[in-house]
């Protein structure tokens, strides 16, 4: 999920606390794939909450953000960027362990 489709599903349950908005709907507002939401409603749940005898969702107010969309925002950011940092430390280490294993076959023929 990019910081876009983020932003724009806490705006809308913002928009709806403190009853929540089902998937459907959230889906329809956001324009984020339902089975994509339900994925990340799932994996966020310092973000996100399901309410208790309801499918709808709303922002978690107990969470370690304890609701702040600003603070939520900015994690998803500092996440991103060691995502980011990480998949370049393993490509560059891909990329030497072909260099190496090509010097060694250039080497030994």
């Amino acid at each position: 999920m990019n910081l876009e489709q983020l932003t724009a599903i806490l705006q809308i349950l913002e928009a709806e606390q403190p009853k929540g908005v089902g998937i459907s709907n959230l889906s329809k507002k956001s324009g984020v794939e339902s089975y994509h939401l339900r994925k990340y409603l799932a994996k966020y749940k310092d973000y996100f909450t399901q309410l208790p005898d309801s499918k709808a969702y709303t922002i978690n107010n107990f969470g370690r953000f304890k609701g702040s969309s600003v603070a939520m925002i900015e994690h998803h950011k500092q996440q991103s960027e060691q995502n980011q940092s990480s998949n370049f430390s393993w490509y560059l280490l891909a990329l030497t362990t072909a260099f190496v294993l090509m010097t060694a076959a250039s080497q030994s023929g």
